[in-house]
């Protein structure tokens, strides 16, 4: 199985590339520790394989629409 079949296979099955699909697995298990743990939004970041704060802001309220900071602002009220 050559690289492209693999990733127009992948397309085709999942409708995102592979590494679309390895951001949004990321960003969720992201979501899902700021949703339980009480962990700092740069710590998370970097749990989830973000190695720049910005990135994974910019990625998180693109995933979901609203930013880490006001997620963690609403289950702290």
């Amino acid at each position: 199985l050559s690289e492209y079949h693999f990733f127009r296979l992948f397309r085709k099955v999942f409708g995102i590339s592979p590494y679309q699909y390895v951001i949004r697995k990321r960003l969720e298990y992201a979501k899902g520790m700021l949703i339980k743990s009480h962990v700092s939004i740069s710590e998370v970041a970097l749990l989830a394989g973000f190695s720049d704060l910005s990135a994974f802001s910019k990625s998180f309220r693109k995933q979901f629409g609203i930013a880490p900071s006001a997620l963690n602002n609403c289950l702290l009220s």
